[in-house]
């Protein structure tokens, strides 16, 4: 069996793939704001989510890079809407 064949079920819709460590980051110099354990759920050929549990090292770092990243989300969103 090759590697690729060994792969394949990972692949297929409604596999859930375990982790026993997953690390959340939000850009590349920061630290992890999460590291836990976590699974990757195949939803269909096209997206999949992942789940991750787990206590931030830093609660002030993860929750500020969570703020930062929601005030980015709704700048982005507003760009689009006309005042008014």
């Amino acid at each position: 069996m090759t590697f690729v064949d060994r792969l394949k079920s990972y692949g297929e819709i409604g596999v859930v793939i375990p982790c026993r460590e997953t690390t959340l980051l939000a850009a590349d110099w920061e630290p992890p704001m999460v590291v836990g354990r976590g699974e990757i759920v195949v939803e269909s050929a096209t997206s999949f989510r992942y789940r991750l549990v787990g206590t931030p090292d830093d609660i002030g770092h993860a929750l500020r890079t969570m703020n930062r990243i929601m005030n980015r989300i709704r700048a982005f969103a507003s760009c689009g809407r006309s005042a008014g």
